[in-house]
């Protein structure tokens, strides 16, 4: 009988090559960009200068045809890069696999570290001043975290002992946590098969993150417009990055889940928005209401801080019930970063 040759499964990485991320038909930025027309401004230093920005990514950015540009490329790179990287990231079993091996290993150095002789310690602390290349080689090692050499007595527990004892015993109580969340959280500790992974518990399905990432950039160009109509200016918009990403027509390629996802995502988007901007006016009326005078609230005023509280508290749960949809991906029920 003919030996098989055990197949090893290529570890995964989160990094992509450019060739594969980069826009595969960079020729239709051209006709993405015609659906976000006209543009005020083509500079995005000049758009700043002349107060037409908006707030992004924590800085601020001028809204003109360099920043759309900018955007759309970034989106589709983002989606060919989670295109390539989604199929094969690890599951939940890969990630405890992992981890658990990591601490039984370092746990395992530990007890080969403790377990050296004196004859084998000697050699390792023995280093001769005029020799600097393996002087600096020991610093560098930190060969004097390692237990110290002694005939009749026990030496005291070493540095390199205790960190790494440290280590499992956090690598452990990390993982023990994480699983309570996910248990607690409605996410499976036992893999029984199935399509999800890490990736799609995490950043979601990448036609999910297109569709996402397209509709942000139509808001800043086209406020109000973007609709769910299928061949309509939004659902084109889409459809022109994902060719521009992919270098395959819509014609070519399956694109009903980003049909769907441009019907199923807009209405929930669109209120969320809404709440938004109410949220926003009401912690600017609160902030000048605590900040209009020194001395005790007026009863008027006590009754409205309470009206803004309350309200904010259900803009709050109305957008969490509106993030299932527009962020189906992850758990909201209870949710807390794990």
């Amino acid at each position: 009988m003919a030996n098989r040759k055990k197949t090893q499964k290529r570890k995964w990485s989160a990094v992509s090559a450019p060739e594969i991320v980069r826009p595969k038909s960079p020729e239709l930025l051209g006709e993405a960009l015609n659906y976000l027309r006209p543009f005020k401004h083509r500079s995005a230093a000049v758009a700043i200068r002349e107060g037409h920005f908006i707030e992004l990514h924590g800085s601020k950015q001028g809204i003109s045809e360099e920043l759309a540009r900018e955007l759309i490329e970034y989106a589709a790179i983002e989606f060919n890069s989670g295109e390539y990287l989604h199929p094969n990231a690890p599951r939940w079993s890969d990630l405890v696999e992992t981890l658990e091996g990591l601490a039984a290993s370092t746990d395992a150095f530990r007890q080969t570290i403790e377990s050296l002789d004196y004859f084998a310690l000697s050699l390792l602390h023995r280093v001769r001043e005029w020799d600097e290349p393996l002087s600096r080689q020991a610093i560098t090692a930190k060969v004097d975290g390692l237990p110290q050499p002694l005939i009749g007595a026990q030496a005291k527990r070493c540095l390199w002992a205790e960190q790494l004892e440290a280590l499992s015993s956090y690598i452990n109580a990390r993982l023990q946590r994480a699983k309570h969340w996910r248990l607690k959280h409605g996410y499976k500790v036992r893999d029984k098969g199935g399509n999800g992974n890490l990736w799609w518990e995490e950043f979601g399905p990448p036609r999910w993150g297109l569709v996402s990432d397209a509709l942000v950039i139509f808001e800043i160009f086209k406020p109000g417009e973007a609709t769910g109509t299928v061949g309509g200016s939004f659902h084109q918009f889409v459809l022109t990055i994902f060719e521009f990403a992919t270098g395959m027509s819509s014609e070519e390629e399956d694109v009903k889940g980003i049909d769907t996802l441009v019907k199923d995502l807009m209405r929930p988007s669109r209120e969320d928005r809404l709440l938004e901007a109410e949220s926003d006016k009401l912690v600017a009326e609160e902030l000048a209401i605590t900040e209009s005078g020194k001395g005790p609230f007026t009863e008027a005023q006590n009754v409205r801080l309470n009206q803004i509280d309350r309200r904010r508290g259900e803009i709050a749960r109305q957008r969490k019930e509106l993030w299932k949809a527009t962020w189906p991906h992850i758990r909201w029920e209870n949710y807390r970063p794990v």
